[in-house]
C-alpha cells in the first residue's frame, strides 16, 4: 500500500552520514529550555515535518508523533497534515485518538480529521462524519469543511442531511461552503434551491459559497436563473446583478 514504507530508509538514505539523517529543524526552538505558545520557531518546525514526509524521511510517523505534542498550535496542526500526508496505516490510529482527544485549539483537531479524510477516506468518513454534531461550533465547522473537502457523494449526503440542524448562522454558513466545496451535481442543485427558497440571510450566505464557482460562466447562468425566479426586488439588485456578471458576486 501506498505510504507503507515511510518508516523505512531507503537505499540513498541509509548511505547518508548519520549527522546528517538527524532532523534537526523539525525540534528547533528559538529559546530552548522555554517552549511555548508563541515560540515563533513554531512555523519552521512545522514546514520541516512537512518536507521530511515529501522526501520519505525515515521514522518521520515516529518524529510526527512527537512533533503532535508541540506546545505551538501551528507545529501541532502541521504534524497532522504530514501524518495525514504519509498515507501510512501507522498514522490513522494516531490522528484519531488525537482527535478524540481534543485540543486547546480547534484548528489542531480539525487538521487531524481533514488529515484523516486525507489518508484514508472511506474508513475515516463515519468517524469524522460524528465531529460534525460536537458540542464544539468551531470544530463542527472544521469537520464540516473536511468532509467537504473530500468531495464524496457520501460526505455531501452527511452534510445536506444535517443542513437543517445548522442553528447558529456562522455554522450555516461553513456548512453551505462545505456543500458547495464538494463541486458534485447534486450539491449545485441543492444550493440553488437553498438560494431560491431561503430568506435573504440564508440566500446571501448560499451565493457567498456558490462563489467558487465565478469562473464557471454556465453554473452563473444557473444562479441568475434561479435568482430571478426569487421574487425579491431588494435582494436580485442591480449592483448584485452587476457582481454576478463580473464573478465576484
Amino acid at each position: 500500500m501506498p505510504g507503507e514504507n515511510r518508516d523505512r530508509p531507503s537505499a540513498q538514505q541509509n548511505r547518508l552520514p548519520k549527522r546528517r539523517r538527524f532532523p534537526p529543524r523539525i525540534r528547533h526552538f528559538q529559546e530552548p529550555g522555554r517552549p511555548n505558545e508563541d515560540d515563533p520557531a513554531a512555523p519552521l518546525r512545522g514546514n520541516a515535518a512537512l518536507g521530511l514526509v515529501r522526501i520519505g524521511y525515515p521514522g518521520v510517523v515516529l518524529l510526527l508523533t512527537d512533533l503532535l505534542v508541540d506546545p505551538a498550535k501551528t507545529a501541532r496542526a502541521a504534524a497532522a497534515q504530514g501524518l495525514g500526508d504519509t498515507r501510512s496505516p501507522t498514522a490513522i490510529p494516531l490522528l484519531r485518538f488525537k482527535a478524540r482527544l481534543g485540543d486547546a485549539n480547534s484548528e489542531v483537531t480539525g487538521a487531524c480529521l481533514s488529515a484523516l479524510m486525507a489518508a484514508d477516506p472511506e474508513a475515516s468518513l463515519p468517524f469524522v462524519a460524528k465531529f460534525v454534531r460536537n458540542h464544539d461550533e468551531a470544530v463542527q465547522a472544521d469537520a464540516a469543511l473536511a468532509l467537504g473537502e473530500s468531495r464524496r457523494p457520501d460526505a455531501l449526503d452527511i452534510l445536506i442531511d444535517y443542513w437543517p440542524s445548522a442553528r447558529d448562522d456562522a455554522l450555516a454558513e461553513v456548512l453551505l461552503l462545505a456543500i458547495a466545496m464538494t463541486r458534485l451535481p447534486a450539491a449545485l442543485d441543492f444550493l440553488l434551491g437553498t438560494l431560491t427558497a431561503g430568506d435573504q440571510a440564508v440566500a446571501s450566505a448560499t451565493l457567498s459559497a456558490l462563489t467558487i464557482h465565478r469562473h464557471n460562466d454556465g453554473i452563473k447562468d444557473r444562479i441568475a436563473a434561479a435568482l430571478a425566479t426569487k421574487g425579491d426586488a431588494s435582494f436580485w439588485s442591480g449592483s448584485r446583478r452587476n457582481s454576478l456578471r463580473k464573478g465576484t458576486f
